[in-house]
């Protein structure tokens, strides 16, 4: 009977920390709701009702894997428990390791708009810095703006840490049987089990993961059904792609292969200048030219004189994937991004490889301090030639404080630089903004200020920021013979209730001065389509490798692919599928259904519809595994490409 009776009591002390955890991390999912509703797809009662309740599976597991080392030192009969000094210790590190997935729970909260996703284990690169220092620079400014969620933060900790000292102190206060026998084994064994169970997720064969959210609350709303301590769990071994096999490598062929064959013909004798505009988290839906409730008149007039694919979809949502969507049409089809990830020693076509042969200098520009995002390496593991940072620059003040140096500022050093580098030649640049802390300078802040979400205020900015760089360079010798790419490296944050498929929606624009491009389409364009459709135009004599196609051309159909938070994002003319790497989680006639209201998953008949859709899909994934896993993300020989 003291046994059981002492069994009992370590029990409680354990559901009741267990529950006071459980509880903090309710609330955490109900503040990620009210924050981030207009990302979200919770509408009704219903569906708060189920992700709140499936949300309760993934938090069991989530805090019984943390705490599983816990709940067997709390229960085993140890003799090392009734050591006071070691239950200072035990105390200490379950507050320790708990609090921290507590802060990063409620970190995610106002972390989501800007990923898109739970927080994964490569954020934690911010911290480290292989991502950049900029985090330590940011603190400060985040501690402002986000202050609510820090005091919320204060207060869990406060409740957290005064009902487990309590809890403590009554572990401390009670006499430690430590004689082991086989019914002092039976109930902690059973404990030990449950604890089991729930780490699992359930009985089920395997342990639930993160594409499970999916399959019960859709791709949308599986953000709220996973809690950031689970993601980040789930995602520290997931560094390895897996080498799928849906089709026959003879069955893919031509459009689906991803091989760019060169045609053989001259390259055009003028060969022109590239320059890739990349701005900062540039949705399409804000801009005036599509409806948008942002005043552009520069970007406008460059779309109304040029080529505007207005169906133009991300690649990525975030900068370290968009970044090499565009220049090198790699998307992001991986739990980490391919700069950091373990495949970044490969070998990759970029524009700057393949132009390279054609007698082509290459630049890369980007305001921020060099090595921030891995976009030094890639671009020199790419093959660019010249790579400009912030430490490049020449005048300190210009810094923003956050970032880098302002965009207006970083401009005109830009066109000096190009003016410098004979021709003909490729270039490139990140902008800073529209980006969070989403501050502009203080000499500017009447001119653009404007009411409502603050990323309107930093894109009129950077409207009248490429205005004056265009003026600037618009006398260049250089510059009639210069082919202009604006778009945006991934998409911002949300602003208005409107398409669903505007989280993916990006502008794509082709401007020459001369007029060359003209026109509007409404084809499916992607960020990893623009290398082959400008390698394509200035007629490369190099074969090179892209699941990207010639935006120029009616030979292939047009699609995008990305893959985010679990689940992979596939549209083409007519179909949105969300596939979650084992079964569809979403079929959507995106043309018709822009809301998303109508899933077809289970209607009847659709799969025939969709057939082509999902083959494409499906051999797409094949494809980028195969030949990342492989080192054949590239066609010609080696000496080809690192020349």
């Amino acid at each position: 009977m003291q046994k059981l009776r002492e069994f009992k009591f370590r029990a409680g002390i354990l559901m009741r920390l267990m529950a006071t955890i459980l509880l903090i991390y309710t609330v955490c999912r109900l503040g990620f709701i009210v924050y981030n509703k207009p990302d979200l797809a919770i509408d009704d009662f219903r569906t708060f009702f189920i992700v709140m309740i499936y949300g309760l599976r993934f938090d069991v597991s989530a805090i019984f894997l943390v705490n599983i080392l816990f709940v067997l030192m709390l229960m085993l009969p140890l003799k090392v428990l009734a050591l006071k000094s070691f239950q200072s210790i035990f105390k200490y590190l379950f507050l320790g390791i708990n609090i921290f997935f507590i802060l990063i729970n409620s970190v995610d909260i106002v972390y989501f708009p800007f990923s898109q996703k739970r927080m994964q284990s490569d954020a934690f690169l911010f911290v480290t810095g292989d991502k950049g220092s900029e985090l330590f620079d940011l603190l400060p400014t985040f501690l402002m703006e986000y202050s609510p969620v820090w005091l919320a933060f204060g207060l869990f900790i406060y409740v957290f840490i005064r009902i487990s000292c309590k809890e403590f102190q009554k572990l401390s206060s009670q006499p430690q049987d430590i004689r082991l026998s086989y019914t002092s084994a039976v109930f902690p064994l059973m404990t030990t089990c449950i604890f089991v169970i729930g780490a699992r997720g359930g009985f089920q064969l395997r342990p639930i993961g993160v594409i499970q959210a999916s399959e019960v609350a859709g791709a949308v709303n599986s953000h709220v059904v996973l809690n950031s301590p689970f993601s980040v769990l789930q995602t520290l071994d997931k560094g390895s792609l897996t080498d799928v096999q849906y089709y026959k490598l003879e069955d893919i062929k031509d459009c689906q292969s991803g091989v760019h064959i060169a045609s053989g013909q001259d390259t055009l004798m003028n060969k022109p200048n590239i320059v890739i505009i990349i701005v900062e988290s540039l949705s399409k839906s804000y801009l005036k030219y599509f409806g948008g409730a942002v005043e552009t008149p520069f970007l406008d007039s460059l779309m109304k004189n040029g080529m505007v694919f207005t169906n133009a979809f991300a690649n990525a949502k975030e900068s370290v994937t968009g970044v090499p969507a565009v220049l090198a049409s790699v998307p992001a089809m991986m739990e980490d991004p391919y700069i950091f990830s373990r495949y970044s020693s490969h070998k990759i076509n970029s524009l700057a490889s393949i132009l390279k042969i054609e007698g082509y200098t290459s630049a890369f520009f980007h305001a921020g301090m060099t090595g921030t995002m891995g976009f030094s390496s890639f671009c020199s593991s790419t093959g660019f030639d010249k790579y400009y940072g912030k430490e490049d620059y020449p005048d300190p003040k210009d810094f923003d404080g956050t970032w880098g140096i302002w965009d207006h500022k970083f401009f005109p050093f830009m066109a000096n630089k190009l003016s410098t580098i004979s021709p003909p030649f490729v270039a490139a640049v990140l902008t800073m903004n529209p980006h969070s802390p989403f501050k502009l300078p203080s000499e500017l802040k009447e001119q653009f200020a404007t009411s409502g979400h603050p990323v309107k205020a930093l894109l009129k900015y950077e409207d009248a920021a490429l205005l004056e760089f265009f003026e600037s360079i618009n006398k260049k010798d250089w510059y009639q013979n210069t082919i202009f790419v604006i778009t945006g490296d991934h998409t911002g944050p949300n602003i208005k209730k409107g398409s669903k498929m505007d989280d993916f929606r990006i502008p794509i624009i082709f401007y020459s001065p001369k007029g060359d491009f003209k026109g509007v389409s409404d084809s499916v364009a992607a960020q990893i389509d623009i290398m082959p459709t400008l390698l394509n135009y200035v007629k490369t004599t190099t074969s090179y490798f892209s699941l990207g196609r010639d935006l120029f051309s009616t030979r292939c159909s047009g699609k995008s692919i990305a893959y985010h938070g679990g689940i992979y994002h596939f549209m083409d003319q007519q179909y949105y599928l969300q596939y979650n790497g084992e079964n569809i989680v979403g079929i959507y006639n995106w043309q018709a259904d822009q809301l998303q209201k109508n899933n077809l998953k289970d209607k009847g008949g659709i799969k025939a519809a969709i057939a082509h859709s999902e083959e494409n899909m499906l051999k797409a994934i094949q494809i980028f595994n195969n030949r990342m896993i492989n080192d054949k993300f590239y066609i010609g020989a080696s000496k080809d490409i690192t020349q």
